[in-house]
C-alpha cells in the first residue's frame, strides 16, 4: 500500500480560504509555544 504521490509527482490545488485560517491558528500555536525563541513566524 502507497500513500501520497509517486516520487517526482506535483499536484497543484485551487487557493481554498481554509488554509488561511490553519495558517493563522498554526502561527498563533507556535508563538505559544516558542515565545521569545522565534523571531518571526
Amino acid at each position: 500500500m502507497s500513500i501520497g504521490l509517486y516520487r517526482g509527482t506535483v499536484i497543484l490545488e485551487k487557493h481554498q480560504k481554509i488554509w488561511e485560517e490553519n495558517a493563522r491558528d498554526t502561527i498563533s500555536l507556535l508563538r505559544d509555544i516558542l515565545n521569545d525563541v522565534a523571531v518571526d513566524i
